[in-house]
């Protein structure tokens, strides 16, 4: 049940075809397209620097309601997204990149999110939204841990606060059910794990050397 966790029934059998029409995403709402949005960003924090900028520049420059709803925007998002994100999606044996990098910002967002339809005290996020926040706290989190600069935590609020998604954890959250939450993550063994970058466009490897999963 939702209350428990999710994917409790098993495993699932992935699609052979997936069909993406650009038109029908500008009949969603504003806020539903940067919750897609929020998701295509995660990619080039992680990965491109070409992506990110092709996400964030047209946003920050124009009408972002506008760019949104225009459909060749979100073509080319959605075809520079699946690029960069496909590969990520196989092939578990060699590295633990492609576990970790479609996972940055959720170890927290999922937390975030749970908590946020949990209590009328919060207002209650969607996934991009959890994950745009999640991705802001992770910067921080790599700071703290030495593997990136202050210059990257401050690119991430900028390039995720340019979107119009959010970036800080609600004030009506405590930080300590946030991390009791936490532990409930699927990357959770002992503690909870992340992925984190040490560069916009690069994820961090660990000091093992050995692997993308840090303890958060």
């Amino acid at each position: 049940t939702p209350s428990l966790g999710k994917t409790l029934l098993g495993c699932y059998s992935p699609a052979t075809t997936i069909a993406i029409d650009p038109d029908c995403l500008a009949t969603l709402s504003e806020r539903h397209s940067l919750n897609g949005v929020g998701e295509a960003l995660k990619h080039g924090l992680t990965q491109s620097v070409e992506l990110t900028d092709m996400i964030v520049r047209p946003l920050r420059e124009g009408d972002p309601f506008k760019v949104i709803k225009d459909g060749a925007y979100m073509e080319r998002l959605c075809r520079a997204a699946l690029e960069i994100k496909a590969p990520t999606l196989d092939d578990y044996n060699n590295s633990d990149f492609n576990e970790f990098c479609p996972q940055y910002g959720h170890a927290i967002a999922h937390s975030v999110e749970h908590m946020s339809w949990s209590s009328k005290a919060h207002q209650p996020l969607l996934h991009g939204e959890a994950v745009a926040i999640g991705m802001c706290v992770s910067a921080e989190v790599a700071f703290l841990k030495g593997v990136c600069t202050r210059q990257v935590v401050d690119q991430h609020y900028d390039l995720v606060g340019a979107t119009g998604l959010p970036t800080y954890v609600p004030r009506t959250m405590d930080i300590g059910p946030l991390i009791r939450q936490m532990r409930f993550d699927k990357h959770t063994v002992k503690n909870p794990t992340m992925g984190l970058v040490a560069q916009i466009g690069g994820m961090a490897m660990a000091p093992s050397g050995e692997s993308y999963a840090f303890d958060a």
